[in-house]
């Protein structure tokens, strides 16, 4: 695993959902229960970094002008007036509280990175074909996997009989190892290192700087966490980002935020 400067919260993470699976809490609850630590994280830091008072003051003077903007029965300059105070008072509101919600929702995010390195894929089976790309599809030559009899040789790639940790594949790219099969965690692409990588590593690691390949993407099957419903309601992140959302909701609820 290589680390970027964002990925502070990885190895506490891992930690934290190899502990719950050691003790047979489900995946579904892992996630939620830190959806719910980011959520109260979150409004605890809007709460005490965010001008209250000031947000207090403004959000009764909006009620007043919409108020009054139900009950006006005059001239339309002066129904204009009213809904340009309304829009004028809405955003201030919104510009004292973006940067501390902006600034909140970072620990979300923070935490979300390790669960999308942990929870995007399923882990393949031994012996289960796994397709693996390589762009651009001519220099696949470049590419090899040891032993050799462990891949089917495709016109873009190789066919790859999933290896089990007794038996690695050696994923080699002119000569030089760069990914030894199974990985975990792992990621679906591995690609040269971006400016991007010093925020948020690929657990992958890299492709040579030099190599003429660009990029090798391996058709991992996604992880269903939920077992029911549409596709998009099943990977991890929908039950993090409820759990995220709804917590602050209640929360922004019960200590009377604004």
């Amino acid at each position: 695993m290589t680390y970027g400067a964002f990925d502070i919260f990885y190895a506490p993470v891992a930690w934290f959902v190899g502990r719950s699976e050691s003790i047979g809490l489900s995946d579904v609850l892992c996630i939620a229960f830190l959806g719910a630590l980011c959520g109260y994280a979150s409004m605890f830091v809007y709460r005490y970094c965010s001008p209250q008072s000031k947000l207090s003051t403004l959000s009764a003077q909006i009620s007043s002008v919409r108020a009054s903007l139900v009950h006006y029965d005059g001239e339309w300059d002066g129904m204009f007036a009213l809904i340009a105070k309304s829009l004028r008072l809405s955003l201030q509101h919104l510009g004292l509280s973006f940067v501390t919600a902006t600034l909140a929702s970072v620990v979300s995010v923070l935490i979300a990175l390790p669960l999308s390195t942990i929870y995007d894929f399923a882990p393949p089976k031994p012996g289960e074909n796994i397709t693996i790309v390589v762009t651009p599809a001519a220099q696949r030559h470049q590419v090899n996997l040891s032993p050799s009899n462990a891949a089917a040789a495709t016109e873009s790639g190789f066919l790859l009989r999933w290896p089990s940790p007794a038996n690695p594949v050696s994923l080699q790219v002119n000569g030089v190892e760069v990914l030894v099969l199974p990985s975990a965690p792992m990621s679906g692409v591995l690609e040269p290192r971006h400016a991007f990588n010093a925020l948020i590593g690929n657990p992958n690691g890299y492709l040579p700087a030099n190599s003429s390949v660009t990029r090798i993407e391996f058709a991992l099957p996604p992880r269903d966490i939920l077992p029911f419903g549409p596709a998009w309601i099943r990977p991890w992140w929908f039950v993090f980002f409820l759990v995220v959302v709804l917590t602050s909701f209640w929360l922004r609820w019960r200590w009377k935020l604004h």
